[in-house]
């Protein structure tokens, strides 16, 4: 299977069983890994740094959204791009651990996620996708379980201002980040 992404021509798909986790990946023709899915059972996973001896550069879209008793994840080093919806629907998750050299977390990444508490976004974060939770699920979460989404001091790129609405700046002005807007923040 050939896929075309961001990152390169994938060149072919693979399986693997890392502590548990079954992983669906694609390897481009750098050697670089993108997890297609995942499907665990487990409450805590560490994604692996790599999948037989390839680096884990991506997650692709809705690659954990059948992953539903995730409660904590910690991403690997080398991760540079989370795709849209990649945690969807991850009732329980509460915490993910996101790494430095991240460039860009995708669409409504953690839609439906509404357990999630604070997630911090590495200075290396060049680009978020529109509404990385959507409107209602944050507002929900206010509520019970107010999520935060903060950014490391030395990201002067992307901020909120005083009514929670997310901004990136630009070299040509600042932009608003389509309908992201956190309740509480």
């Amino acid at each position: 299977m050939v896929t075309l992404l961001a990152m390169g021509d994938f060149v072919e798909e693979l399986q693997c069983v890392v502590d548990g986790a079954h992983y669906t990946y694609h390897v481009d023709i750098e050697g670089n890994a993108c997890i297609a899915r995942c499907r665990c059972s487990a409450e805590c996973l560490r994604i692996p740094d790599a999948l037989m001896g390839c680096p884990v550069e991506a997650i692709d879209e809705r690659a954990f959204c059948t992953c539903s008793k995730l409660r904590d994840i910690v991403c690997p080093c080398g991760l540079k791009n989370i795709g849209a919806h990649a945690f969807e629907g991850c009732l329980r998750l509460q915490t993910v651990s996101l790494n430095t050299g991240l460039r860009s977390i995708g669409e409504e990444a953690f839609f439906l996620c509404t357990s999630l508490g604070e997630v911090i976004v590495p200075a290396t974060v060049e680009q978020i996708g529109p509404q990385p939770l959507n409107r209602r699920t944050a507002r929900t979460m206010s509520r019970t379980n107010p999520f935060e989404l903060r950014f490391h001091p030395d990201n002067e790129r992307l901020f909120f201002d005083a009514d929670g609405v997310l901004y990136e700046r630009r070299d040509d002005g600042l932009v608003l980040i389509d309908g992201c807007r956190f309740e509480g923040t």
